[in-house]
């Protein structure tokens, strides 16, 4: 009896120490293996940047060297925008040139800074790559040559104030009141936008009728509609630079900054006055 348990105990041992074939289809009852831990990427490092104001032609002039550019060659000077918008002159004023794109309403009275030329050229290109087939847009009164007053205007006069029309559903016009029915409210957002972006606009002078119309536009198509609602109603004690001036049905008045003109004044007007040039 004793035997026959012993070898009753041997063979259950046996037993119990084969290995479990494995079934096809089976669950495994291994612990998983634990995944290696992600690897983290390796910084990029960038060159530092530093940024600041842009650099003025007249950095490293000296006060000799400005008088004999004031004396002998005040063209190399560039644009100057002397004084206010509203109690100023322009000095080396450049003409709005012609183009397929846009109409001069009158070409003797579309004189600006250098600055205010390139930015609503600029401006006004952006829109026609986004709308190629963009009918041509009415510019109205800048400055004159000289700058100065300017009839019928309290502003216009120091070369960085330009009357731009609107874009019309029914094609180009000047000074043509913009509503429901006339605005292109496409194009004329795609304009404004431009403006806006540059960052080179102080104001731009849209009535409130017009505005309303832009930002229900603009509200459609924009991906930040709250830059957009901003934009048309700034939050207390702050200023947007669109604004309500009444007059400005018929066309939207932009004011740019042209900071190069007006640094040129600071540095160069002593001397322009003291010789007579301006």
């Amino acid at each position: 009896m004793r035997r026959t348990l012993g070898l009753l105990l041997v063979s259950l041992a046996g037993f119990a120490c084969d290995a479990v074939p494995v079934v096809s289809g089976a669950e495994s009852h291994a612990p998983p293996r634990a995944a290696p831990p992600p690897v983290p990427p390796t910084p990029t490092l960038l060159s530092a940047v530093v940024v600041g104001p842009a650099r003025h032609p007249l950095d490293g002039v000296d006060r000799n060297g400005l008088l004999a550019l004031v004396r002998a060659e005040p063209k190399r000077l560039g644009s100057i925008s002397i004084g206010r918008a509203n109690r100023g002159s322009l000095y080396n004023g450049v003409q709005m040139p012609e183009s397929s794109h846009w109409r001069l309403v009158d070409p003797d009275r579309s004189w600006a800074t250098q600055e205010t030329i390139d930015s609503l050229t600029l401006a006004i290109q952006a829109v026609v790559r986004e709308h190629p087939r963009a009918p041509t847009l009415a510019l109205g009164d800048m400055s004159k040559p000289r700058g100065g007053y300017f009839r019928p205007h309290r502003s216009h006069q120091s070369g960085r104030d330009v009357d731009l029309g609107y874009y019309y559903l029914e094609g180009p016009a000047w000074y043509k009141t913009a509503d429901a029915a006339t605005l292109d409210r496409e194009l004329t957002w795609s304009l404004v936008k431009a403006l806006l972006t540059q960052g080179s606009v102080e104001y731009l002078f849209i009535d409130n009728s017009v505005q309303e119309l832009l930002e229900e536009y603009a509200l459609t198509v924009e991906p930040d509609r709250s830059w957009v609602h901003e934009l048309f109603h700034p939050p207390a004690k702050h200023e947007s630079v669109v604004r309500h001036v009444a007059g400005h049905k018929t066309h939207m008045h932009v004011r740019f900054y042209s900071d190069q003109a007006c640094e040129t004044s600071k540095r160069a007007y002593p001397l322009l006055a003291r010789f007579g040039r301006i």
